[in-house]
């Protein structure tokens, strides 16, 4: 049992501590990189469906008629009818 405790590593701690450290901190960067670029798609997505809404509104107001009275054939006044 006491060889076993004795054994030698072939990587220094050193060693060890600084390649795990390098890849924490490759993978703590990256991890970082994809929450930033997930919020800013979800930033310029609000704000393209944000601008994108008014316009929206102002093509439905274009196509609306500018009155509210419904236009059928017959009704109100028209011109050819005699008054007499």
């Amino acid at each position: 049992m006491l060889a076993l405790a004795q054994r030698r590593h072939s990587h220094s701690t050193r060693t060890v501590h600084s390649v795990v450290d390098d890849e924490l901190r490759v993978s703590t960067h990256k991890s970082i990189i994809k929450t930033l670029g997930r919020q800013y798609a979800i930033i310029i997505l609000g704000v393209y469906l944000v601008k994108k809404q008014p316009e929206t509104i102002e093509t439905q107001e274009k196509t609306k008629p500018a009155g509210s009275k419904s236009k059928t054939p017959g009704s109100g006044n028209s011109p050819s009818k005699s008054l007499t």
